[in-house]
């Protein structure tokens, strides 16, 4: 009996180390629309469109390349299941953080012989770390290894794993969906903002003058928007201070701002939007002013 209480332990013991529960990763790649409306305050609201496969109940999800600076009360998850949980994810570079990146993954271990000085290298995938000990799986076995001992080292790839490359990106839970679904994103950043200048330019009869519109289009964000729908919308708010943030989320999840395909030069409640002729697309990186003509 005794053996027996034993066997079953060790069978528990390996079930759970070998059933570790993995965060979807969300990335650039998954992104299949993105559209910018961006206030002449130094606000946006961004509206992101990404693939998800299938999502189990209580399936955490991660998704990278957000704004750094999302007003993270404003955000809001569609098409995604019942949201059980979301916050924002911060990703701090570590030797810690890079173990949890690779968990599941194959990294290459070293091992220092300390009699000869002789270094052994080895494959090895990577199941769980505890922040002193990590468990390894190589030829068909499961070992422990000590964190922090001169004697073993993991070595890393140089490019580092996508859910670092992304800066800041949010997670949240599912309560599940039955099949493959395109997940709305919708949430304002400061940092974004645009600026009009015009030119004028006299005819040679002298009796004429044409007005052109140069929007200029700033992102301070730290991020990059890529091959975003872009609409500009003019407009003052006269609002004190503390209750901005309510008003900006209630003009973030309004269906007038958020769901008409084509933005048409009328009032808006107190906005009056900018739209493009023909449609324009933009590719805004971090710290770029473009300049575009526009008609209002």
């Amino acid at each position: 009996m005794v053996n027996g209480f034993r066997r079953i332990g060790l069978i528990i013991a390996i079930g759970l180390f070998t059933s570790p529960v993995y965060a979807t990763v969300i990335t650039e790649k998954d992104q299949t629309a993105l559209r910018l409306t961006v206030y002449n305050q130094d606000f946006a609201l961004v509206q992101d469109h990404r693939t998800l496969p299938k999502l189990s109940p209580g399936q955490r999800v991660q998704i990278d390349h957000m704004s750094p600076l999302i007003l993270p009360e404003t955000l809001r998850i569609q098409h995604a299941g019942d949201i059980l949980e979301q916050g924002l994810s911060l990703t701090s570079l570590s030797y810690h953080t890079l173990l949890e990146a690779y968990l599941g993954k194959t990294l290459k271990l070293a091992r220092l012989n300390s009699v000869t000085g002789q270094e052994t290298l080895a494959d090895v995938e990577l199941l769980s770390t505890d922040g002193h000990h990590a468990l390894i799986r190589r030829d068909n076995q499961i070992e422990s290894i000590p964190i922090g001992s001169h004697e073993w080292r993991f070595i890393f790839p140089a490019e580092l794993p996508l859910p670092m490359q992304g800066g800041q990106g949010i997670h949240f839970t599912s309560a599940g969906t039955e099949e493959s679904t395109t997940a709305q994103l919708s949430y304002l950043t400061s940092g974004l903002g645009w600026k009009m200048d015009y030119v004028m330019t006299l005819n040679p009869a002298g009796n004429r003058i044409a007005v052109e519109g140069l929007a200029s289009v700033y992102n301070r964000t730290g991020g990059r928007f890529n091959n975003a729908e872009l609409h500009l919308m003019a407009g003052d708010i006269n609002s004190p201070e503390s209750r901005q943030p309510m008003m900006m989320r209630a003009m973030a999840m309004s269906d007038t701002l958020g769901s008409a395909p084509e933005v048409v030069a009328e009032s808006v409640q107190d906005f009056l939007p900018l739209s493009f002729t023909p449609s324009r697309k933009l590719s805004a990186q971090r710290d770029q002013t473009a300049t575009l003509a526009a008609t209002g």
